[in-house]
């Protein structure tokens, strides 16, 4: 079977500074950073299809940025490197994101982030372009993966639009949001939140009296869903399907160097591992090793098929 997943989503540039914080600032009450080493990566939906990429799927990337994407490109050479794999709309009334980390290297600690970017919704051509480029792509040997950083990118339209497409073509839709309101992700095979996110999806629908086993079945019902998938960090994943079944894997103890992008690698690996036609157990219990693999390597770790199936057999 042919392994074709597309990612529609937001992208965002990673850049992590790393230094010694060992005197205050004679100018203010503020620790001084001296910078040893400087790392990039890619986040978002590209971190996503990085993993898929890895792991051997054919991948297309679908997403809109600033303009300004080209003079980062030096420093993100990721983006060069698959380029016959990305399709990016640049909006010229757009800044692509970049977030930006200031960690210390005594236990990690970390110490300030600053942002650059515009959140604002993309507006209908871009939307439309990105409908367009979706049918183009999208055929009965396919999976589509949604990625919501809530930068502007999956809007509401575009996301009940993709669905739509996915259920005539027959293909698991595939979704990771921050948003609380997934009433747009009606009828997705896979929705998948962390704990916090889930905490606020229950505020909003008014189901925090709930257990989240109980509330997962709710929302199941009430938005079509086929499951929910919820990580739980060191506690680890479960899942609950249509049918009200529910699957747990415990967690993995290991020495956190990097949280962020864990659920990204989670959201690749079970994509793959359904479209290969492994069990939900099977796919939420490599998801979890890839999630470990990926929190104690670092932002640059991007799956292997080793990792994967390490305590996997089909």
């Amino acid at each position: 079977m042919t392994r074709n997943f597309i990612v529609v989503g937001d992208i965002i540039l990673d850049r992590f500074i790393y230094g010694n914080a060992m005197r205050i600032s004679p100018e203010a009450p503020a620790l001084v950073l001296d910078v040893v080493e400087e790392k990039h990566s890619i986040g978002g939906a590209f971190n996503v299809f990085s993993h898929l990429n890895s792991l051997g799927g054919s991948t297309k990337l679908i997403s809109v940025t600033g303009s300004d994407i080209i003079k980062y490109l030096d420093d993100f050479p990721e983006i060069n490197n698959h380029q016959n794999n990305l399709i990016l709309f640049k909006d010229s009334s757009r800044v692509t994101s970049i977030k930006t980390r200031l960690i210390a290297f005594y236990k990690l600690s970390y110490l300030a982030r600053f942002d650059k970017e515009v959140t604002k919704e993309i507006n209908s051509e871009f939307v439309d372009k990105i409908i367009e480029a979706v049918k183009e792509l999208l055929n009965e040997d396919s999976s589509l993966l949604i990625v919501d950083y809530k930068k502007g990118v999956v809007t509401e339209h575009l996301s009940e639009e993709l669905i739509k497409i996915a259920e005539m073509k027959k293909v698991r839709v595939f979704v990771d949001t921050k948003k609380d309101d997934i009433s747009s992700f009606k009828g997705a095979y896979v929705l998948k939140p962390n704990k916090i996110e889930f905490r606020e999806i229950k505020l909003r629908y008014q189901l925090s009296e709930y257990n989240d086993i109980d509330a997962c079945k709710i929302l199941i019902d009430k938005f079509k869903l086929s499951n929910i998938v919820l990580t739980l960090g060191a506690q680890g994943i479960i899942s609950v399907n249509e049918l009200g079944q529910v699957i747990s894997v415990p967690g993995n103890e290991v020495i956190i160097k990097e949280l962020s992008g864990a659920g990204d690698s989670v959201l690749a690996v079970l994509a793959y591992l359904i479209h290969e036609n492994y069990s939900m157990y099977e796919a939420l219990d490599a998801a979890n090793n890839i999630a470990a693999s990926f929190i104690s390597n670092g932002v640059t770790y991007r799956a292997k098929q080793g990792d994967l199936f390490k305590n996997v057999s089909k």
